[in-house]
């Protein structure tokens, strides 16, 4: 496993939503790629490294069903012209019970988004990403990985909900609508996660346009 993962930006700052496991075993393919796509071509990730590497034991049982929905999920990036656009990253995706191996395959559509990475991309560390145990922790170190050079992120609120998955892309739905809870069980818990366990740390301001709060400052 590399002691990097290497991802294209616009999967960094694509909409979606993704538990703390399914975000590992994304990490855990991302630390392996190939150099060019092979199309058909079945990563493999080893239960047992992805439990050495978090710290925890795992259901196995589970697998199988946490497989599926790894291999459903849908990202929903912004393309050149601005058009939002949706894809699934994997093609097909298997659970070896016998071996206590996953198996997966990259889809021919998001193949730019995991291998055109000589420029436009969030490099962060491998280790520290499986390390944290909050989804929301895991996605804003990604994202102010990106910006670590400069030091400063300024998102709205609405658009980091969306990163997030708190906001729904289908129904619009937000989680937590009221700013108070959206503050502690986002981002008070990531920044407590990323203080003990990263290798950045942040604060952040929230603004308002009237009376509403509207917009981020990392």
């Amino acid at each position: 496993m590399k002691d990097f993962v290497i991802q294209h930006n616009t999967i960094t700052e694509a909409h979606y939503e993704m538990s703390a496991l399914e975000k590992n075993i994304l990490y855990m393919l991302l630390a392996q790629l190939k150099d060019e796509y092979i199309p058909g071509y079945i990563y493999k990730i080893s239960v047992k490294e992805l439990e050495a590497a978090t710290g925890k034991k795992m259901n196995h049982v589970r697998f199988s069903n946490i497989i599926r929905k790894v291999v459903n999920k849908t990202l929903v990036i912004r393309g050149i012209d601005k058009r939002l656009i949706t894809l699934n990253f994997l093609t097909s995706g298997e659970y070896d019970g016998r071996s206590s191996e996953i198996g997966l395959e990259l889809s021919k559509e998001a193949q730019i988004l995991f291998f055109s990475l000589k420029e436009n991309f969030t490099l962060f560390k491998t280790k520290i990403a499986l390390s944290l145990d909050s989804k929301y922790a895991k996605r804003l170190y990604e994202m102010l990985s990106q910006y670590k050079d400069t030091g400063v992120l300024i998102l709205s609120i609405e658009e980091l909900k969306k990163r997030l998955g708190i906001i729904d892309s289908r129904t619009q739905k937000d989680k937590y609508p009221k700013h108070g809870l959206f503050r502690a069980k986002v981002l008070d818990t990531a920044k407590k996660e990323l203080d003990e366990k990263g290798d950045i740390t942040f604060d952040y301001e929230a603004r308002k346009t009237g009376r509403i709060f509207t917009d981020l400052v990392f």
